[in-house]
């Protein structure tokens, strides 16, 4: 029976709880729009204190930890844990390469170490005297051979000296950072460095060829066999002068004097003279 009056009194008290009861005395219509606006106020309270416990147990609270001078290791375990927060600034905030890339070592065509570039090999192809007409042919290897592989000696110098001072460029060059990178960034900078390098030595070399080629082409240069262009004597009232004639080659009629790009074959020749 106390359990039943007890249920009944709390019971009766709950339905009577009006937390906006006015001193004076009211009707019982008011007074029940009062108790329905503070179950109203009661419910929203309980909602808001509700929402408050949810948002935060699930928003995260940001705790600044300061850890003096870590260890790579200890630093890849935080990056690993934090990677969107940890911060780790440099005490340097300029690195040129050569702190951290040991070398880089250029791989030449095989050419470049072979014998046909050593002076051996240039003194032995250059044996024909100049007074013997026989050799003097155009298309006779014997002809164009020291100049030819004379060229490729010079070609592989200055493929080497062009990348000696590239790399002295390359190494100088600065990494900028105020934070330590990852190792993934890091490796990706590098690499991306590294592939500008290779294309930016080899455009350089590309094209002071080209223009070198260009330039000779242009102004009518005779180099020393005059196999690009060759001198041509003009008579014009009784006096002689000289002018350069660009030369054509087989198949197509290429000329030199339109063209930096003309080529040909060349063999060993017999030249007979009539008696």
């Amino acid at each position: 029976m106390a359990l039943v009056a007890t249920y009944t009194y709390l019971k009766n008290k709950i339905q009577a709880l009006n937390l906006f009861e006015d001193i004076e005395k009211i009707e019982e219509e008011d007074s029940k729009n009062q108790r329905i606006s503070t179950w109203v106020f009661l419910i929203l309270l309980v909602l808001s204190i509700i929402s408050l416990l949810v948002y935060a147990s699930v928003t995260s609270v940001t705790e600044t930890v300061v850890i003096q001078q870590p260890q790579i290791t200890v630093y890849k375990d935080l990056q690993s844990k934090y990677p969107n927060t940890l911060v780790c600034p440099c005490q340097q905030i300029l690195t040129e390469y050569s702190t951290f890339i040991v070398s880089l070592t250029a791989k030449f065509n095989q050419i470049c170490s072979s014998d046909f570039v050593n002076e051996h090999w240039l003194n032995y192809v250059n044996y024909r005297p100049f007074t013997q007409i026989e050799y003097h042919y155009t298309f006779d290897f014997r002809h164009s051979a020291y100049s030819f592989f004379q060229m490729l000696q010079t070609l592989c110098t200055l493929v080497s000296h062009t990348i000696n001072d590239q790399l002295i460029q390359f190494y100088s060059t600065t990494l900028l950072t105020d934070n330590l990178l990852s190792e993934e960034t890091f490796l990706a900078t590098i690499l991306a460095s590294k592939d500008q390098f290779l294309n930016t030595t080899t455009s350089l070399f590309q094209t002071s060829l080209s223009l070198l080629r260009t330039v000779v082409q242009g102004n009518s240069l005779v180099n020393r066999l005059q196999t690009n262009y060759y001198q041509q004597p003009l008579y014009y009232n009784g006096v002689c002068f000289t002018s350069s004639a660009s030369a054509k080659y087989p198949p197509d009629g290429c000329s030199c004097g339109e063209s930096s790009y003309c080529k040909t074959t060349t063999g060993i020749f017999t030249v007979l003279h009539k008696d």
